[in-house]
């Protein structure tokens, strides 16, 4: 009977797993050794090793040899002294595993199936009749709950026929190949790599925007969160607010007269106008989001993609701050937890210097963030003035 895994920390178990999941690798791909030198590079390729200090990595290498003395997983590895374990310099570490160790790996870490998987879907598509790019469809799996691999390929040669009768939304090639469900399908880019000659019968989704309209158009507040949106409405402020909602926002969409849909609120009269101003892009812009990377990450984005400049609403961000120097912000672990949004993402300028400088540079030394519903109730019309600067 196979022993489990000695209970590992993270970063241990991490490490195994990166191992493991590259000697796999060179099993699928019919590689007769199994072998893998622990040079730079290849530390580098299994990210969790060269993270581990000097003290997990004698723990890693011992670990390594209690699992040949159990299963007998190598023909041959070094180093097998301790002296040469602690050594900094790995570069003539290597372990070679027997081929028939393998099945004992996939019982330890049952997620190296997907490995198997993916391989026998890319050998499906190359060897199948299908009738687009196929080296594209091949690394990428498409699992289709109550559809075989061979069902999913099939269904899919048929999109050129489809798009020769009528031009389709991702949507509905979804719901007219997989029996009515829309969402199968949903990301327009990669069908157009599949099928390149029908890119233009592929048809983007509009995107639908929130708008309230106010007695005179002096600028554009845009607002990532729905209870910031309807906590501004309510104030009647001297400006548009937009509801971004979150990185659609951010979208290309939006400029695009044929592919955005605006519903307004407020002083309708103001509509032409704004819809005037808005697809010239000559409008004054203004974002307010959660004081978190990924609200950051939305500016800067907005500031790629639009070609009007695109601030921080700097009295919305000074409350958000405030609440951070106050201590009452949430750690960065805390926070993932709470709001399910990573904070990693690498920014290194939004297109504004004043959020650079104050709210970027700021999140980065202190790694505390707080989100727009926290200061809903201390918004009032102070906050705003004719030109969006604040007061």
């Amino acid at each position: 009977m196979a022993l489990p895994l000695p209970r590992l920390s993270k970063p241990l178990e991490a490490a195994f797993f990166c191992l493991f999941k590259a000697v796999v690798s060179k099993h699928l791909k019919g590689n007769k050794r199994l072998y893998i030198k622990f040079s730079e590079r290849n530390c580098a390729r299994i990210r969790d090793l060269k993270y581990l200090g000097n003290d997990q990595l004698g723990l890693f290498f011992e670990y390594l040899n209690d699992l040949d003395h159990h299963h007998q997983l190598f023909i041959n590895w070094s180093p097998q002294r301790e002296e040469d374990i602690e050594k900094e310099d790995m570069s003539d570490c290597f372990v070679e595993f027997r081929p028939d160790s393998i099945e004992q790996i996939r019982q330890w870490f049952p997620e190296l199936d997907q490995l198997y998987e993916r391989h026998s879907w890319s050998d499906r598509v190359l060897q199948s009749e299908f009738s687009g790019n196929k080296d594209v469809l091949a690394r990428r799996p498409l699992e289709i709950t109550g559809y075989d691999s061979q069902e999913v390929i099939t269904r899919l040669s048929r999109i050129p026929e489809l798009l020769q009768q009528n031009a389709m939304t991702t949507t509905e090639l979804s719901a007219v190949l997989f029996d009515g469900h829309a969402k199968h399908l949903t990301h327009r880019d990669w069908l157009c790599r599949l099928f390149p000659e029908y890119e233009e019968r592929i048809l983007p989704r509009k995107i639908i925007m929130n708008v309230w309209l106010p007695d005179d158009l002096d600028y554009v507040l845009l607002i990532e969160n729905q209870d910031a949106f309807f906590k501004l409405v309510d104030l009647n402020p001297p400006c548009a607010l937009v509801f971004s909602a979150g990185y659609k926002g951010a979208s290309q969409r939006l400029w695009e007269p044929s592919l955005c849909q605006f519903f307004f609120a407020g002083q309708l009269e103001q509509r032409n106008r704004f819809i005037s101003s808005w697809f010239e892009q000559c409008m004054t812009l203004y974002f307010w989001g959660d004081l978190d990377f990924a609200g950051l990450d939305m500016l800067a984005l907005m500031n790629q993609k639009y070609r009007a400049k695109v601030n921080a609403w700097q009295p919305g961000y000074q409350l958000l701050r405030d609440q951070i120097e106050a201590g009452k912000g949430i750690a960065a672990d805390v926070y993932q937890q709470i709001t399910g949004k990573a904070q990693n993402r690498k920014i290194s300028a939004t297109g504004d210097p004043w959020a650079d400088e104050q709210l970027l540079q700021y999140l980065q030394s202190h790694q505390s963030f707080v989100q727009q519903e926290t200061v809903l109730s201390l918004l009032n019309l102070s906050h705003f003035d004719k030109t969006g600067e604040g007061r």
